[in-house]
This record gives structure tokens, C-alpha cells and sequence, in this order.
């Protein structure tokens, strides 16, 4: 990422060095085609980092995304700190009726405007009629811990069926049930079973997606606050 924000979302600067990384595109073709043949449709494709625009081989990524039927929307969340390359608008003005670009606002942070080209982007992205989301809120939600919050497996479950959590996410090949899961993942917090998370990275069935999404509850749910708890609003991009 181009940021190294405090409380990050998706927990990126609590990464150590050797886990930031870019996914190739090689490895992303593979994992989204082992993921539709197996399902009618995809309603929403989300690309987000970390910082999309930094992957160099977000152009490839990007085309094959939206050129798969089975994909019905794309959406890439960026920060503000890069702008589209000529044959990145290319690709999203081809494809400009099924993807939306989502971007961030962290202009109320005095120590990270110089870094932001918001207004640029915009600027683009109206000129070549391509549909985008400016975030209007200028304040974080500040991401619980990822630690062990001491519940019964029959807590878990409750807490699971409470969920407002309405994604999935992909991260080194493997999809989980929650971004949360995904960052505990990526930061070695839990080691995770099969029945946690899909390997993408080779052929699945049908049946090993229903048997994923039949889970009462996920190791994750352990390691979750839960939406019932206090959220804190905090200044936005705080900087480590």
C-alpha cells in the first residue's frame, strides 16, 4: 500500500515485510476459475489492497475480471494516492455498463493530503463517463483486535447467526468467510482448518462450497468482537 495507516480495515500494517506481497496474475486467474465453475453467477467482484493500482499486473487483472459473464459487477476500491494509467481507462471504459470504481476520502487528515489526488481522479474518471463511489465520510469506525474473546462454540454460533458481514474474502488463495478472517490470515493469528476457508489454489466442487457455507459458526467467530460492540469513531488514515 501506498499508506500505512494505523487502523486499517483490513489490518495491512500489522503485516510483517514478508507478507506484503502482490498477487500475480497467474495465481488470480487460477483461483477465480476454480471458484466459477463451480457457481451460476458472481454478483460482485471487489478488488481491493492494500493499494490495487501498485499490483503491476492489475491491467491483467482487471481485464479478466470483467471480461467473465459469470461476473456480473467489479468493484475496485482505491485510496486517492494513484491515478489510472491510459490502459487502465481503456479496459474500464470497454466495461464501464458493469464495473464502479470506490474512493476513498482521507482529506480531512492534514498529514496525508499532499499525497492525495482525489480531485484528478474524479476528473478522469467523469471525463471518460466511468461510474465511481467518493466516500463523503471523512471519519473512520476503529477495527476491534483480532484476538481470543474467551466464548463457548455455542456463543460463537450466536454471534455468527448475528452477523452482518455480507462478503467473503480472498487472500494467498484461500477463501474465508469474512474480511476479518482473511487479515488474521494474512497476519498469522490463527492457523485456520479445512473446513475454515476454501483453497482456491486447486480444482473445487460444488459440494465443498455448500459444505463451507454450512457452518454453524468459524474459527474466526472466536477471534471477533462481535456487532453488538461499541464502535469507536476515530480521525481517518492515522499513520503509523
Amino acid at each position: 500500500c501506498t499508506l500505512n495507516c494505523k487502523y486499517c480495515s483490513n489490518y495491512i500494517s500489522q503485516l510483517e515485510d514478508k507478507n506484503r506481497k502482490h498477487l500475480s496474475f497467474e495465481n488470480f486467474k487460477v483461483q477465480l476459475d476454480n471458484l466459477l465453475k463451480n457457481i451460476y453467477k458472481l454478483n460482485s467482484l471487489i478488488i481491493v489492497g492494500g493499494e490495487p493500482l501498485l499490483n503491476p499486473d492489475f491491467n491483467k487483472i482487471l481485464q479478466y475480471s470483467l471480461s467473465q459473464k459469470k461476473v456480473e459487477n467489479v468493484y475496485i476500491f482505491i485510496n486517492g494516492t494513484l491515478i489510472f494509467r491510459p490502459e487502465d481507462i481503456e479496459i474500464l471504459k470497454r466495461y464501464r455498463k458493469k464495473v464502479c470504481i470506490f474512493l476513498s476520502n482521507y482529506s480531512s487528515n492534514e498529514k496525508v493530503l499532499p499525497l492525495l489526488k482525489n480531485n484528478k481522479i474524479k476528473e478522469l474518471l467523469n471525463k471518460n463517463k466511468i461510474k465511481y463511489i467518493y466516500n463523503e465520510k471523512t471519519y473512520w469506525v476503529k477495527q476491534d483486535p483480532i484476538i481470543s474473546y474467551g466464548r463457548t462454540a455455542d456463543e460463537n454460533s450466536m454471534l455468527f447467526c448475528k452477523c452482518g458481514v455480507p462478503s467473503v474474502s480472498v487472500v494467498d488463495g484461500f477463501l474465508h468467510v469474512c474480511p476479518k478472517a482473511a487479515a488474521a490470515q494474512s497476519n498469522g493469528i490463527i492457523n485456520f482448518d479445512s473446513e475454515d476457508r476454501l483453497d482456491l489454489h486447486n480444482p473445487i466442487s460444488k459440494e465443498d462450497i455448500i459444505s463451507f457455507y454450512s457452518n454453524s459458526r468459524y474459527k474466526i467467530c472466536g477471534h471477533c468482537a462481535g456487532p453488538e460492540a461499541t464502535r469507536y469513531i476515530i480521525f481517518p488514515a492515522e499513520q503509523v
